[in-house]
């Protein structure tokens, strides 16, 4: 069986782009924290959609004496629902935290970046190249040679 080498390049792509996001999920978890200084924030609509919202923030943070200034709330840009947006902004100013990178202390973040999105693209990255590799008849369907014996014992009958 030969495999679809498109359909094995996304897999691939996905075990990559997998691997990379729960990569930064890890470290923006592992990161220290430091207070956030006159965090701010407000909800804009999305043009593109009436219902969710993004969340524009700005704070400063200090790190080892040096003042920083940032407007990242996440590694991806997150769109919230209404009720959502404006209880992460309630909950950010009243947590007060920034993570950052202590290799470079300017890189910083709010909310860590979810597991989720990481976890599925590892899932069906490795699913769509073992079903390419290995093949759905491995699986689901008998060996071809045990239908034809089946046939030639029934056709002896």
């Amino acid at each position: 069986m030969n495999p679809n080498l498109s359909d094995l390049l996304v897999g691939v792509a996905f075990l990559i782009l997998g691997v990379v996001h729960v990569r930064f999920a890890l470290l923006s978890r592992l990161w220290p924290q430091t207070p956030a200084l006159d965090l701010s924030g407000e909800l804009r609509p999305i043009p593109i959609s009436r219902k969710r919202l993004r969340l524009m923030i700005r704070y400063c943070y200090e790190v080892a004496g040096q003042s920083y200034t940032s407007r990242r709330v996440s590694f991806l840009d997150p769109a919230f629902d209404k009720e959502d947006a404006a209880a992460t902004l309630a909950a950010l100013k009243r947590a007060g935290r920034v993570r950052y990178d202590p290799a470079d202390p300017s890189r910083a973040v709010v909310l860590p970046l979810p597991w989720g999105l990481g976890i599925a693209l590892l899932v069906g990255g490795a699913a769509l190249c073992a079903w390419e590799l290995v093949g759905p008849g491995a699986l689901f369907t008998p060996p071809a040679e045990s239908t034809l014996a089946h046939e030639a014992e029934a056709e002896v009958r």
